[in-house]
């Protein structure tokens, strides 16, 4: 009886824990939100198809829209807690924390699906022209004046991403172009993707992109010289790409219609799983810290993350926990404190196996499953620790 009271104790934590993770904010409209950004933990801007912009000040509790700009803002980016941005069928500017914004670029036929602010005088637009070329614009003046760097002729898709004036990729949807010297000079990867990249992100001299090929992420260890591919089982197409550290990163997306996904990596991108799952596809997440992110999408719908009270994703790493032999053919030892409950999952997240170690060191079954990578999840007094082992 002990032990079945231990066993559910330690369920509940976990469920409390997992649902203190990703939870459903109230935004008040049901308008699509295609763009969020967050200039501290508590303090963000929403912008939703109608061109309203939303602000909270109190870590999304509450929303109330401050302004209204000509455009849908597909991508909104601030550089401190006055001076932002907001990109779509104009470039506009705002100054006194989004309660007014201005028009800063001139051509009012092109269209910018995203923006970087780099530093209060320094902005980079990815867009598109008239004719569907796509185009990719810096300013190094505060938006006085705008200076294209590349033309890409009939883009399938124009993104990319910037870690400073100089260094940066972009692409017109499967070929991947990167610059050294702010777009004097760029060089080319030919991905092996058929469809789109819609986003790109960097740490340091890694990068990973992400878009409408199933099951595909795409890796840089060289700041984009060379590309290799991730293949996992989901299959909706990803948005937006985020890491909060060199291990930890988030991916958002879904079909567009009835299905929307968030996938994470706790191992630097070599390995992803998934976070949650809902009705809504996601267009845009963004953390502010480690701690916290948001992400945003169809009918209104906001998600936010909080890391849950005693769990460090990043242990994932953690030599707390013990397994072997790893990779396995049919069983696997843990070495663990006792009475830890286990949980083992699959590479969707998926819960395949949970059960109580009473020892401190645990023979486990896993001669059914299928071959693949699994997350094995112990939760004991000392917190929760999280490793991989592959079955073969």
């Amino acid at each position: 009886m002990k032990k079945i009271f231990i066993f559910l104790c330690l369920i509940a934590c976990i469920a409390n824990a997992k649902g203190q993770q990703w939870i459903q904010l109230n935004s008040g409209t049901s308008n699509l939100l295609p763009a969020v950004y967050f200039t501290t933990p508590d303090t963000g801007y929403v912008g939703d198809e109608a061109g309203n912009i939303m602000k909270t000040s109190d870590g999304g509790a509450h929303w109330n829209i401050i302004s209204t700009i000509p455009t849908e803002p597909f991508g909104i980016s601030f550089i401190n807690s006055k001076i932002g941005l907001a990109a779509g069928g104009s470039i506009v500017k705002t100054s006194d924390g989004g309660l007014s914004w201005t028009i800063v670029f001139p051509d009012s036929n092109f269209i910018f699906n995203n923006v970087q602010m780099i530093n209060k005088d320094t902005a980079i637009i990815f867009g598109f022209d008239d004719t569907h070329n796509g185009i990719v614009y810096i300013t190094i003046n505060g938006e006085n004046t705008w200076t294209r760097i590349i033309k890409l002729p009939i883009a399938a898709a124009c993104n990319g991403f910037f870690t400073n004036s100089k260094n940066g990729v972009v692409t017109d949807g499967t070929i991947i172009y990167k610059t050294i010297n702010g777009g004097i000079i760029w060089t080319s990867f030919t991905t092996s993707w058929i469809n789109s990249i819609n986003s790109f992100y960097f740490n340091n001299n890694n990068g990973f992109a992400v878009g409408n090929e199933p099951g595909e992420i795409l890796i840089t260890t060289n700041s984009g010289s060379n590309w290799s591919e991730i293949s996992e089982s989901f299959s909706a197409p990803l948005f937006s790409i985020y890491f909060t550290s060199k291990d930890t990163g988030y991916a958002v997306g879904g079909d567009g219609f009835n299905s929307g996904t968030i996938i994470k990596t706790y191992d630097g991108g070599s390995t992803w799983s998934q976070a949650t799952t809902t009705t809504q596809t996601f267009y845009c997440v963004q953390f502010p810290d480690a701690n916290t992110g948001y992400t945003v999408g169809d009918n209104g719908t906001i998600l936010k993350y909080t890391k849950a009270s005693g769990i460090d994703e990043n242990n994932y790493h953690s030599g707390i926990l013990n397994i072997y032999p790893n990779p396995t053919t049919d069983k696997i030892t843990i070495e663990a404190s006792q009475n830890s409950v286990v949980e083992i999952s699959n590479s969707l997240g998926q819960l395949i196996k949970t059960l109580v170690a009473d020892e401190n060191k645990t023979n486990i079954d896993v001669s059914g499953f299928t071959k693949g990578i699994y997350i094995l999840k112990v939760q004991n007094a000392d917190g929760v620790v999280m490793k991989k082992f592959v079955k073969k």
